[in-house]
C-alpha cells in the first residue's frame, strides 16, 4: 500500500464523493478548479460590492474639485466676477446701479446654483465645495439676492442656492480659518 498522499482521494472524501477510480480523476479535478473558480468569483464579486461607494465617493471628489478649479480658470465667469466686484464697492447698488451688471450677476448666480443643485443630488462633495465656495456663496447671497433685484435675480429661481447658503451658515466648516475662501477683489493680490 502506498503511504503518499493522494489529492483526488482527499477532494472525494472533503466532498462526500464516492473514492474515485483511476479513470475518473480527471473529473474530481475538473469538480475541484469549478469549485475554486466559484469561490473565486463570489470574492470578487464581495470586492466589487465593497469598492464601489468608494469608486462613487472619488469621483464626486473628482467632479467637485473640477468645478472649483472652473470658478478659477474660466474667462467668462472671471469677468461676471470682476463685474459684480465693481458693484460692490460702490456704496449704494440699487436696481439702476445693477442693472448694467444683469448679465455677469445672471452668470454667477447660475454657476453657483449649479453647484447647490449638484451637492443636492449628490453630484458634488458638499465639504470640499463648502470650503471653496462658503464666502462667496454668503456674500452673493447676502449683497444680490434681495427684493430691490427681484427682476434681475428671482429668489423664486435660486431657492437651492439661498438653502445651501443658509444650511452652509449653520455647520461650520472644520479646518478653515475665519476668513478662509473670501471674495478677491480686482485690486486685491491673488
Amino acid at each position: 500500500m502506498s503511504s503518499s498522499f493522494d489529492l483526488t482521494l482527499w477532494l472525494a472524501g472533503a466532498f462526500g464523493a464516492p473514492v474515485p477510480r483511476p479513470e475518473d480523476k480527471i473529473q474530481v479535478w475538473i469538480a475541484a478548479f469549478a469549485a475554486l473558480t466559484a469561490l473565486s468569483t463570489v470574492a470578487l464579486f464581495l470586492l466589487g460590492l465593497i469598492q464601489i461607494p468608494a469608486i462613487r465617493n472619488a469621483e464626486k471628489k473628482r467632479a467637485t474639485i473640477a468645478r472649483c478649479e472652473v470658478y478659477d480658470i474660466d474667462p467668462v465667469l472671471n469677468q461676471a466676477t470682476l463685474d459684480v466686484f465693481a458693484l460692490t464697492k460702490g456704496v449704494n447698488y440699487d436696481y439702476e446701479t445693477v442693472a448694467p451688471a444683469a448679465h455677469s450677476l445672471k452668470t454667477i448666480a447660475n454657476f453657483f446654483a449649479s453647484i447647490a443643485i449638484g451637492i443636492q443630488e449628490g453630484a458634488y462633495d458638499d465639504k470640499i465645495a463648502r470650503l471653496s465656495f462658503k464666502e462667496n456663496v454668503s456674500a452673493f447671497v447676502d449683497y444680490f439676492i434681495r427684493p430691490e433685484f427681484e427682476q434681475i435675480l428671482p429668489a423664486a429661481n435660486l431657492r437651492e442656492l439661498i438653502e445651501l447658503r443658509e444650511r452652509w451658515r449653520d455647520t461650520r466648516s472644520r479646518g478653515s480659518k475665519p476668513g478662509s475662501g473670501t471674495m478677491i477683489t480686482s485690486d486685491q493680490p491673488a
